[in-house]
């Protein structure tokens, strides 16, 4: 397999590996394989935050973030979604301007996140 090949390469090529590994956990999240989507967007993020390339603060990272907050929210893991998508605001925020779509985005999941996490909480209290 092709994947294996380019993993193996002692000298791969990350960049490449993020966006296959993006590619792979999209389409894995869309057929609700939610576990494997989860793998590889924790595949992404550990290569970018260890890329000499890719800023520790850059909004592809943000937009990891924000995947996997998507992830534990669609297997209603309020709390990890909540922590991811707070995450991709944070550093969003340092980059963008406040009415970017991006932020806009990140705001609207968080509170969306938020009363879900009411909601439960209410209900079980």
């Amino acid at each position: 397999m092709v994947l294996d090949t380019i993993v193996k390469n002692e000298e791969n090529d990350d960049d490449l590996l993020i966006r296959i590994y993006n590619n792979i956990a999209i389409i894995n999240t869309k057929r609700i394989n939610y576990e494997e989507g989860n793998n590889y967007c924790k595949k992404v993020l550990k290569l970018q935050l260890n890329s000499d390339i890719i800023m520790k603060d850059h909004d592809t990272i943000a937009t990891t973030y924000n995947n996997l907050g998507t992830i534990h929210f669609l297997i209603c893991d309020y709390r990890l979604a909540l922590e991811n998508n707070e995450k991709a605001l944070e550093i969003a925020s340092k980059l963008l301007l406040t009415d970017h779509p991006y932020i806009v985005e990140y705001r609207d999941d968080i509170a969306t996140i938020k009363r879900h996490i009411q909601y439960l909480e209410q209900k079980y209290v």
